[in-house]
């Protein structure tokens, strides 16, 4: 994937260039729609990124550079919440 021209964007991309096996969506990827869309229609969101960790390595590491820069991040895995607690 190219680098962005969002600066937070651009550093994640960075960031994640040391984690090759972690797949990640950003607005302009191809899967970006699909990745994003929820049951939730009045869920207008539109993430930095979507990005899928592979293991608690993958998490950790995501978590800890996250916090480290103030990006705000939900953690989204199988299931879901009638009030929205699994999207951003």
């Amino acid at each position: 994937m190219s680098i962005s021209e969002d600066p937070t964007l651009a550093a994640l991309e960075s960031f994640l260039t040391k984690y090759l096996a972690i797949k990640y969506a950003t607005p302009t990827s191809p899967a970006y729609a699909s990745l994003r869309a929820t049951f939730n229609l009045d869920n207008l969101s539109s993430p930095l990124a979507i990005v899928r960790p592979q293991n608690a390595e993958d998490v950790a590491a995501l978590v800890k550079y996250a916090t480290s820069q103030g990006i705000s991040f939900v953690v989204r895995s199988g299931g879901g919440s009638f009030f929205g607690k699994s999207q951003v």
